[in-house]
């Protein structure tokens, strides 16, 4: 009988020990999984430039200063968007999907308008297929003698209509501020 027990514990030892081998294998095969990951380098463009095009005519140009493709989407920095003749969308970064033409402008977002209203918020979409550029974030309208302010606003462009949510009305002359 203490012969059995001898093998039993024999064995019971070696599972474990065979058993901590394979669990501290498999721990390092995937620390090493991670940090190899983490040693791949993404490939990037500078200075991207994409012009769209509608009825041979320039629609608008999206330029970034950096460009990294992420999935169906393309990663931007310092995202600058054209709508010819309109106005033009600035802001620190940006992510385009080139499948559905869709943009989204995140970080000191500025629109500036041809007529010399400017836009400020922290982010603007740009819906392709609708045509429509929106915000949920609080937005503030400047203009040689207005200040708007509001949070949320869409912008149809087929239309030229401009919808600003909750808006705070500031009417003002320059000269009176100076």
């Amino acid at each position: 009988m203490n012969h059995l027990n001898n093998k039993f514990y024999k064995f019971l030892t070696i599972g474990i020990f065979i058993n901590l081998i394979i669990f501290i294998g498999i721990y390092l095969w995937n620390q090493g999984k991670h940090s190899l990951n983490s040693l791949v380098v993404r490939p990037y463009l500078e200075k991207l430039s994409y012009i769209e095009l509608k009825n041979g005519a320039k629609y608008w140009q999206l330029i970034a200063q950096r460009a990294t493709s992420h999935k169906d989407e393309i990663l931007l920095e310092k995202v600058n968007v054209n709508f010819f003749r309109k106005f033009s969308l600035k802001g620190d970064a940006g992510v385009f999907n080139p499948k559905t033409k869709d943009i989204r402008i995140e970080g000191h977002v500025n629109l500036l308008q041809a007529k010399g209203y400017s836009l400020f918020t922290d982010y603007l979409e740009y819906s392709h297929h609708s045509g429509l550029i929106f915000t949920d974030a609080p937005v503030i309208i400047k203009g040689k003698d207005i200040k708007l302010s509001g949070s949320g606003m869409r912008y149809f462009l087929k239309e030229g209509k401009l919808i600003l949510s909750k808006v705070k009305t500031y009417i003002y002359r320059p000269e009176e501020i100076i």
